[in-house]
């Protein structure tokens, strides 16, 4: 649409504002990104994007002294600056998180240490909650590893449920 109206650049401002406009709402309302961060980043992206469209009508010759469309190109660039240090702000924040459980997991792989509880402490509640032998097997290991030895003892193991619990 801006390409077919390249001779009116007020329409062409009002096109992008209101396309702008439409994706603030769609952003602000459906929230399609995966996690929160990049959801309010693409928000934040589309409002600095519609502001800047807003600063482009004062680059226009509805502004007569060009010692104030001097003053708002300071102001602009103060503005794109604040958006360029909140998206790398934004990915430096992600990034430092992803190395983080990056180095978390790696070092929980190179200490060889299983998060398990105590066979004895498994009572016969935490078998209840479970459909079977196995998933109370994960659920002592935290993991999909079950020892061999583990497994057989689950299977032999019995659960009894008493009279008045059965009713």
């Amino acid at each position: 649409m801006v390409a077919v109206v390249s001779d009116n650049v007020l329409v062409q401002l009002f096109v992008t504002i209101y396309a702008s406009l439409g994706l603030v709402f769609f952003y602000a309302t459906v929230w399609p990104m995966t996690d929160k961060v990049n959801n309010l980043m693409q928000l934040c992206n589309e409002l600095f994007l519609l502001a800047c469209v807003h600063f482009m009508l004062a680059f226009t010759d509805y502004t007569f002294d060009p010692f104030q469309r001097h003053q708002i190109g300071y102001a602009y660039l103060i503005f794109l600056a604040v958006n360029i240090t909140v998206n790398v702000v934004l990915i430096g924040h992600v990034l430092v998180n992803s190395v983080k459980k990056w180095y978390r997991e790696r070092k929980n792989k190179q200490s060889g240490k299983k998060k398990t509880r105590n066979l004895k402490t498994a009572s016969s509640t935490d078998a209840k909650m479970f459909k079977n032998k196995q998933q109370v097997g994960e659920r002592l290991y935290f993991d999909d590893e079950i020892p061999q030895p583990v497994v057989e003892l689950l299977e032999n193991r019995s659960v009894s449920v008493p009279e008045e619990e059965s009713k």
